[in-house]
């Protein structure tokens, strides 16, 4: 399969907008990028009978290819229908990577629309970003990501030829429930999980491009042919901290050192490169002579100050562009630093890391070098990637890297002393960099929030109300209400449990719902409350010191003994002896989902018997139903059909947000006639 890059190649670009290629479209078909519907199988990316075609097409707005789509909308729900093409990074990704636009303006993507839609100014394009930040589990549940939707009326109608789409990178305003726009991305809740409902654009997991419409009457087709071709990110959201424009010419730029206290072969030469910069006027290139004379090896560096200051606290991480386009000769030795310097303290520090690329190997293709701005409070010389480090000797002030006040930056050649030193023992080759620039985004805010207050439980009929105040002077904060069998003091302590998690600021009520194994029993339990701000930061919890005496009601419960001279036969007088879960809307046992009508229990009512033991799962249902459609639909969710959800894990706790595996899997079977299904992304072990 094709590897999609998380480290992007940047894309050639003589204008002041930064650009770097998504996906290029080469062979989007061969490599099976994107999971889409063929005829026959849905899977889960369309509705009726829709399907697409995909096929790598030898013509292309850039490079040799474009990918060719030739879809088919069967719009048979009553809100229209769709096709899909999805991707997503395989969870079994090694080192988890996460694609990260936050430092992008936009999104640019071409098309090509030669085949107009076959029913005019009904299909819409729509851009999806599968989005897994906040508390999202993805890498363990590959369901749990949120779903953040684009949508523009221009491509499936257009005239044939070349033209670009541009995507903000932005949320539009109320974008919480906000249907689609092209002004920006917004979170309808239609798919996906939900998590902290902020678009986290360093947390991207994968993209999607759909064909959408309502109901287009007529037989309920509509088809077209589109081109897609040359995804990118373009633009810059944060300042840079260099563009390199002219720093070789510029004088004061750049203040070398080149170790000339303990060696005259050292050197460090710079240029502008006026071609192939990756952006603006110019790039830099050094050439660069390290002589490892010294019993600790060498170096050499050039240092750029800032003339103020600059506050990178509430970013996540650095951006460079590199080219190596001559390989250090004294391979295994060489080390490419980049050195933040930290002027928040009594006096400076220098924060070391090493460059994420291999310094003696050819890159002659601009590639984007990750630098997170982490650090570690341990003080040492053992430098490595993706993490800053203050050695000994470099200021050692409080050992806190303080990102609000970065005085400049350095770029260090250094060669260690394993292996032979002296005069002629030299470590040289050229390196080209252009546009520095920070991304992601963090809350620099740490102050936790105060408690709530006014926390009240008022006993119901197996419910216990619970009401409190928000905080005052908060915004956007959520709530969270634990209960226990003891006095909190402590939500994390040892039989605390959840009520609800994550309730929005507004709505200050919510209901325990109390249920008990098998019989009605009396309950009595404490109540406690957390604020949680926009940041992040939970304050104390807010508590009841008196328990709340009530009654739990009594439902069924899984059986941990097997029904005696269990057969898979339709006979169902081996369960006699365990008792059923029963669901009906006459006496409230059963709820109607929404969108959903059931006239009375004839309708649709239903009776089930769950069984576990060290081994099996047994499971019987008893369904009502005066009309059964088992098979009409193509895709299984809208054939009439049992499903059951099974959490095999403690209740009590945090709930799971997606199906999970490990040791607290979730299982969702669909019995459909002929088969038996695994839905949500989990296989069956």
């Amino acid at each position: 399969m094709k590897k999609f890059f998380i480290v992007c190649i940047f894309l050639f670009a003589a204008s002041v907008n930064a650009q770097w290629l998504v996906q290029s479209f080469e062979k989007t078909a061969a490599d099976s990028f994107f999971n889409y519907p063929i005829q026959g199988n849905l899977r889960g990316l369309g509705t009726g009978g829709s399907y697409a075609v995909l096929t790598d097409e030898p013509t292309a707005h850039q490079g040799a290819k474009s990918l060719k789509v030739e879809w088919h909308v069967n719009t048979t729900e009553s809100w229209g229908g769709f096709v899909q093409l999805m991707h997503l990074t395989p969870i079994t990704t090694p080192g988890k990577p996460y694609f990260d636009f936050s430092m992008a303006d936009h999104i640019s993507i071409w098309y090509n629309n030669l085949t107009a839609s076959s029913k005019p100014n009904f299909v819409h394009m729509r851009f999806k970003l599968h989005e897994a930040g906040g508390e999202a589990n993805y890498w363990n549940s590959a369901a749990d990501h949120e779903d953040w939707y684009f949508e523009s009326a221009v491509p499936y109608d257009a005239t044939p030829g070349w033209k670009e789409l541009i995507i903000p990178l932005k949320t539009i305003e109320g974008f919480d429930g906000a249907p689609p726009t092209a002004d920006g991305f917004s979170l309808p809740g239609w798919s996906g999980a939900r998590n902290n409902g902020e678009l986290d654009l360093d947390k991207i997991v994968g993209y999607s491009i759909e064909f959408t419409a309502p109901v287009v009457g007529g037989d309920n087709w509509a088809h077209g042919v589109v081109l897609w071709d040359d995804l990118r990110l373009v633009g810059s959201k944060y300042p840079p901290l260099s563009t390199f424009d002219n720093a070789a010419s510029t004088a004061g730029y750049f203040t070398i050192d080149n170790m000339s206290w303990g060696s005259a072969k050292g050197k460090v030469e710079l240029k502008d490169v006026t071609q192939n910069q990756f952006e603006g006027t110019s790039a830099l290139q050094v050439d660069y002579t390290v002589n490892a004379n010294q019993g600790w090896g060498g170096y050499v560096n050039l240092t750029h100050e800032f003339a103020t200051p600059m506050n990178l606290a509430a970013n996540t991480t650095l951006y460079i562009a590199i080219k190596n386009t001559v390989p250090n000769n004294l391979t295994g030795r060489l080390q490419c630093r980049f050195v933040l310097f930290d002027d928040g303290g009594s006096k400076r520090e220098s924060w070391f890391t090493l460059f994420n690329f291999k310094i003696d190997s050819t890159y002659n293709d601009w590639t984007m070098i990750k630098i997170p701005l982490e650090y570690s409070n341990v003080s040492s010389w053992s430098l490595a990637p993706n993490i800053f480090i203050n050695p000994p000797d470099q200021g050692n002030d409080d050992g806190v890297m303080d990102l609000s006040k970065c005085g400049g930056f350095k770029i260090e050649y250094s060669v260690d002393a394993n292996g032979p030193v002296g005069d002629n023992i030299l470590a040289s080759g050229t390196t080209l960099f252009d546009f520095l620039i920070p991304a992601g985004y963090q809350e620099t805010d740490k102050t936790a929030p105060n408690a709530p207050t006014g926390l009240a439980v008022v006993p119901g009929v197996y419910t216990n109300l619970i009401t409190w105040n928000d905080v005052a002077g908060e915004s956007g904060e959520k709530y969270n209400i634990y209960y226990s069998n003891n006095p909190i003091t402590d939500v994390n302590a040892a039989g605390v449990d959840v009520v609800k998690l994550n309730i929005p600021e507004g709505v200050q009520v919510v209901d325990h719902v109390l249920r008990t194994a098998k019989t009605d029993q009396p309950t009595s339990f404490y109540y406690a409350i957390t604020c949680k701000d926009k940041a992040g930061n939970t304050g104390a919890p807010a508590s009841l010191g008196a328990a709340i005496s009530n009654n739990g009601k009594g439902v069924p419960t899984i059986s941990i003994t097997a029904p005696p001279n269990f057969k898979a036969d339709g006979d169902l007088s081996e369960w006699n002896s365990i008792t059923p879960i029963v669901m009906k809307t006459s006496d409230g046992s059963g709820q109607i989902a929404p969108n959903t009508f059931i006239d009375n229990d004839a309708d649709l009512s239903t009776k089930a018997w769950v069984a576990i033991e060290k081994e099996y799962l047994y499971i019987a249902f008893d369904v009502d139903d005066d009309v059964v459609n088992p098979s009409s639909k193509p895709e299984s969710y809208l054939n009439d059909a049992p499903d059951i959800f099974l959490g095999l894990y403690d209740f009590r706790g945090a709930p799971h947000t997606g199906y999970q595996r490990g040791a607290q899997p979730d299982y969702h079977l669909r019995f459909n006639i002929g088969a038996i299904r695994s839905e949500g992304g989990a296989d069956i072990d």
